[in-house]
């Protein structure tokens, strides 16, 4: 029995141990059979390379490939979108027993984006997934569908290039199967091979592009192309070569490039040509020299033509791009010829300008220009001595601002016709402060400036100051009045002194006699009426004489200094009881003049009389002396030391007697000077016309400058002898001297 059941056990050991080998054949088996599908599927997929000219057109085939060798029942294929970062369906095999169409629908739909679902799960880690079970997993999207077709496993692997995953591929069974790492190896290595054979598809697609573009260029260029090889023969021309020699292409393939060169530079440019080809380089050919081509009729014309290479395995050859610039030639020759005239004409504007320009600065007047917009563009050298303002400060401003008061007095409207109504206007005697002369007296005339074609781009103004001429007409008005006045005023005095002499003594007389027979009281009080007219009278009389006195003086040599000193004397102390302030400020040892001692402090007296009666309440009285004189150069004619033209400059010394009264009413001041004028309740008048009488006689001029509010001051200018003398008054004030 023991030996039985040791026999029984020996073979059922046996019977284990075979049933192993036998299984374990059966694995080998399995995977020799594993193994040869999966080479077979190798080189079904070489095949199918091989026999595709796209991967669009290998794509069903190589999935069923895959398919058969790994026994799936479903393959797909997911291709990159770069333009949007997602995956998108490209294509799908089935066996013929699975109903995949809804698959497809929603597969067709789907996009995964890096790292969502399985595809994208390839995508971004660009190695192989294995999926067991696809309707187990949560991550799967489309687990749905795949349970309702009853897939199960899922190997999904990355199309790659040398650079990037440009796809990924999916293989679905109808089996639970658990991971084969070999099989993953296996398909990671088709990946790869799939993703270099769709680089090199895209490449030969590229170069195939390339090439046609390149024919395309070549014909299409505007420029006539010439390949030469090493030999300096023509291997390739372009149609515009054909157009620009006249030769058909094939009369040129095989020629030397000498045949489209003139005769008397093709033998140096063989040498040329032999020194390139043995150092090529891209450059423009002929630097600096005028290159010409000949034609198979044997007529010329320019070109210019520029060098390249390619480097091929037959060795270098060299490509000439020709352009023919017959037409730039004849526009830069016509160019040339139009740049010269226009520079002939520039110099003749520019000598024009120039011309136009030294006239405008050269006139007397002010001349202004201002664009639409009213603003000063041109303001010229006249204009700078007139107003005081240089051009470069003028130029941009409002001519409103430049000219306040011609706001008041409507300027505005008058630009508006020059511009809007193309008139010319005028405007005149208006007056202006001016910076640094004070206020002048002006004439305006205004014309649109306008274009050669007719149209007005802006106004120009002609000032004319007219300040002297007014002054000087009314100095020739008030001398002509004054000599009239004068030469009545003699009659009169005449007439009149005789009488007025004989009633004074007679009244003396009856005074006297009355005084001595006792008459009554009211005879003496009308006799002392009497008297006392008849001496206002005889004083009056006396002062006509004096105005219209037409006998020379005596004339000695006089220190104005002390003149004004001793006139000063008599009226100190009644200025200080009045509580008026005296300010001296006399030039310190000034030229003699000639002149009256008593006349001129009779003049000085009076002003002095004046100023104090101006300022009733008190005040200040300025009286100071100075000494001037006319510039000592040339570019200074016609201005004084502080830069302000004036209408008279003299040598001379002159007296300032000023007041801070209430100064004197601007329309009263044209006639203080006149006889018999006065303000003042028990004035005669006489006094200013007899104070200006002696200063006309001593060949001086008296003028007033006076402000409503701020004070008069009288200024008396005296000739030095000897002196240089060009007449009149300063700015701001009214000279009145006499003829005799």
């Amino acid at each position: 029995m023991k030996d039985e059941a040791n026999t029984k056990a020996h073979l059922e050991r046996e019977l284990r141990e075979m049933r192993q080998r036998i299984a374990d054949l059966e694995a080998s088996e399995n995977e020799r059979k594993r193994a040869e599908r999966r080479v077979q599927t190798q080189f079904a997929v070489t095949h199918i390379f091989a026999e595709s000219a796209t991967l669009r057109d290998a794509t069903s085939p190589l999935l069923q490939a895959i398919c058969e060798g790994i026994e799936s029942e479903l393959g797909e294929l997911w291709r990159v979108d770069a333009s949007s970062d997602v995956l998108r369906w490209d294509g799908s095999w089935h066996v013929p027993s699975l109903e995949a169409r809804e698959f497809e629908r929603i597969s067709r739909e789907t996009t995964f984006s890096p790292g969502s679902g399985l595809p994208g799960l390839v995508w971004a880690s660009g190695h192989p997934a294995w999926i067991s079970d696809v309707t187990t997993d949560a991550s799967f999207h489309r687990m749905s569908i795949a349970t309702r077709m009853g897939l199960h496993g899922a190997l999904a692997f990355p199309i790659r290039n040398e650079r990037d995953v440009t796809g990924v591929m999916v293989f679905f069974t109808r089996d639970i199967r658990e991971p084969d790492h070999d099989l993953l190896k296996d398909m990671a290595d088709i990946g790869n091979r799939v993703g270099l054979f769709t680089e090199r598809k895209r490449a030969e697609e590229a170069l195939r592009k390339s090439e046609a573009t390149g024919r395309a260029l070549l014909e299409s260029a505007a420029e006539g192309i010439v390949i030469v090889n090493p030999d300096g023969r023509i291997v390739l021309a372009n149609v515009r070569t054909e157009e620009l020699f006249g030769y058909q292409r094939d009369e040129l393939l095989g020629q030397t490039l000498e045949v489209l060169l003139p005769e008397r530079f093709q033998n140096s440019h063989a040498d040329h040509r032999a020194v390139y080809f043995a150092e090529p380089r891209v450059r423009p050919m002929g630097i600096g020299l005028d290159l010409a081509a000949r034609r198979k009729d044997g007529t010329e014309f320019p070109v210019e033509i520029s060098l390249s290479f390619i480097k091929t395995e037959d060795g270098v050859i060299a490509m000439g791009f020709i352009t023919d610039i017959t037409e730039r030639k004849q526009a830069e020759e016509a160019l040339a010829r139009e740049v010269q005239e226009v520079a002939r004409l520039g110099e003749e504007a520019q000598v024009r300008e120039a011309f136009i320009r030294d006239v405008v600065e050269s006139i007397r007047d002010g001349i202004v220009v201002v664009d639409r917009e009213g603003r000063i563009t041109a303001w010229n050298r006249a204009m700078e001595q007139l107003y005081g303002m240089t051009a470069i400060e003028a130029r941009g401003l409002p001519i409103l601002e430049a000219f306040p008061k011609l706001k008041a007095q409507g300027f505005a409207k008058v630009l508006a016709r020059i511009l809007e109504e193309n008139e010319e206007v005028a405007l005149g005697g208006f007056e202006h402060e001016t910076r640094f002369r004070g206020r002048v007296t002006m004439d305006l005339k205004g014309s649109p400036l306008r274009t050669p074609t007719g149209e007005v781009i802006g106004a120009v103004f002609a000032l004319e100051d007219v300040t002297e001429r007014i002054q000087l007409e009314r100095i020739a008005r008030q001398s002509e009045k004054m000599a009239a006045v004068g030469t009545l005023a003699a009659g009169i005095a005449h007439e009149i002194n005789n009488p007025i002499g004989i009633i004074t003594s007679r009244v003396e007389l009856m005074l006297m006699e009355a005084r001595e027979k006792g008459l009554l009281p009211e005879v003496m009080k009308d006799l002392q009426v009497v008297e006392k007219h008849a001496g206002r009278v005889a004083k009056i009389t006396q002062g006509l004489l004096s105005f219209s006195r037409q006998a020379p003086w005596k004339m000695t040599t006089v220190d104005v200094n002390q003149v004004v000193e001793e006139a000063l004397l008599l009226v100190e102390k009644q200025l200080a009881k009045e509580g008026i302030v005296l300010k001296k400020d006399l030039a310190p040892d000034p030229p003699k003049i000639q002149g009256s001692p008593n006349h001129l402090e009779q003049v000085i007296v009076n002003l002095l009389t004046n100023a104090r009666e101006a300022m009733p309440r008190g005040g200040v009285l300025r009286v100071s002396t100075t000494v001037h004189r006319p510039p000592l150069t040339d570019d200074r004619k016609g201005e004084d030391r502080s830069g302000r033209r004036s209408s008279v400059i003299e040598s001379g010394v002159q007296i300032r007697i000023g007041d801070t009264g209430p100064g004197i009413p601007a329309e009263i001041v044209p006639r203080i000077f006149d006889p018999f004028f006065t303000t003042k309740e028990q004035g005669s008048g006489l006094g200013l016309s007899i104070t200006y009488g002696i200063v006309r006689e001593h060949g001086g001029t008296i003028t007033v400058d006076s402000r409503p509010g701020e004070g008069s001051s009288f200024i008396i200018q005296l000739p030095i002898p000897g002196g240089a003398k060009t007449g009149g008054a300063t700015h701001g004030e009214r000279a009145h001297p006499r003829r005799r």
